[in-house]
């Protein structure tokens, strides 16, 4: 659990502490949500993780993003889908 929570607050260090899908900053909270999700075989690799708001990552759920109706294509997530290969 500690490693969770450590590795939760360098992602959103990492990301500016705003969310990655809809770029909200103020006043919410802030997780780390898994870009392909643990059910879909990613993994708890920082590359696999951003900083979410929690709305965002409770509309996202399980899916991917490109079968998300709820995605944004910021700039933060065209430049972690060119990262990784996937379209945003």
């Amino acid at each position: 659990l500690n490693d969770w929570w450590t590795l939760m607050w360098s992602v959103i260090h990492r990301d500016g502490s705003a969310c990655a899908y809809c770029e909200d900053h103020d006043g919410v909270t802030l997780t780390a949500d898994h870009v392909i999700p643990l059910s879909r075989g990613g993994s708890n690799d920082p590359l696999n993780l951003v900083c979410c708001c929690l709305p965002c990552n409770s509309s996202k759920r399980d899916q991917l993003l490109s079968e998300w109706p709820g995605r944004q294509t910021t700039r933060r997530v065209r430049d972690y889908s060119h990262i990784v290969g996937l379209e945003a």
